[in-house]
């Protein structure tokens, strides 16, 4: 069977998604958000801290967190931000960079590989690690899967899904 592009983007992707990283974004906006809410008036912090009333407190500050990306806080950049934190996010944001960096190295590793197979049968001899990330042989499936078609085109046109037969019929 001929690998498609499709195959191939679906193995990249696979195999990819298994690839662990680390949730550098998320550790930033947890550290600037810990800053903020530090700075809370005492009552309003009181209800950040009451998990019942956390969705009263407006969070629709939109900060930049560096390389980060940006979040929305409770209060502005400037009322809770700091020279410290800001250099402990752009060192997190140095990390996440690297890190971005290397699984995109990693992407154009796997799709290298995976692009010099043409066809199944090539993919499963040539990479037998990553066999588990390849597509099922289609040769042999084509009559299994008609009836499956036949049955979601009844019912999208019992949904009222415009069956092709009768609008020509109608004209």
């Amino acid at each position: 069977m001929k690998l498609t592009k499709s195959d191939r983007e679906a193995f990249v992707s696979a195999v990819m998604h298994d690839t662990p990283q680390i949730d550098f974004v998320g550790q930033a906006k947890k550290l600037a958000l810990d800053a903020a809410v530090k700075k809370l008036p005492k009552k309003v912090r009181e209800c950040w801290d009451d998990n019942t009333l956390r969705g009263f407190v407006k969070c629709d500050n939109y900060v930049s967190l560096a390389g980060c990306g940006y979040a929305y806080m409770p209060l502005g950049r400037t009322e809770f931000m700091t020279v410290e934190l800001d250099v402990k996010v752009a060192a997190i944001a140095k990390k996440h960079i690297a890190q971005a960096e290397k699984r995109e190295s990693l992407r154009e590793g796997v799709r290298g590989i995976i692009e010099a197979c043409s066809t199944l049968k090539q993919a499963q001899e040539r990479l037998p690690e990553f066999v588990d990330y390849l597509p099922l042989d289609r040769s042999n499936q084509a009559m299994a899967n008609t009836p499956a078609i036949a049955n979601v085109v009844g019912e999208l046109v019992k949904a009222g899904w415009p069956d092709q037969k009768k609008e020509k019929a109608k004209k």
